[in-house]
């Protein structure tokens, strides 16, 4: 899902996307910034946060932008929860216990002034994960993901 791609400019944020948006309900769906072997877990919250502060501000400026509720549903989530997700191994150098809370507890006032209920999480891919692209096993594996 784009997130800023010709918002800015033409040529600016071109590969500013989320990985995978799962839709969980009509109202709530998880914008999920996947990692493998690339960057670290600040990196990869720092994306997603980015993300989800875009996700924000386009959700305010819809009409401005002229997205059209029909074609973007997400636009009408009130439930969003930002993930980081990951292979168990991804996490395994760091304690992300306080960082992740605080994180939560700073994007879930941020989305309450917005009238959104905001959420942030580290998960780690659930046990359905393997190494193969298969979109059964990435959905599995994204439906048993687990809080780090």
């Amino acid at each position: 899902m784009p997130t800023a791609s010709g918002v800015v400019s033409a040529a600016k944020d071109k590969r500013a996307s989320v990985d995978l948006v799962y839709r969980q309900s009509p109202t709530h769906y998880s914008l999920i910034e996947l990692k493998v072997g690339s960057d670290n877990p600040l990196f990869a919250a720092i994306e997603i946060l980015r993300y989800g502060l875009l996700f924000t501000w386009s959700k305010t400026h819809r009409e401005q932008l002229g997205y059209k509720l029909e074609t973007q549903p997400v636009l009408q989530a009130t439930n969003i929860t930002l993930c980081v997700l990951a292979p168990t191994s991804y996490y395994a150098a760091f304690d992300l216990t306080d960082f992740s809370s605080t994180l939560n507890s700073g994007i879930a006032a941020f989305g309450k002034s917005k009238g959104l209920s905001l959420t942030f999480e580290f998960s780690k891919l659930g046990s359905g994960y393997d190494s193969s692209i298969n979109l059964d096993t990435v959905r599995r594996a994204v439906e048993s993901r687990e809080a780090v």
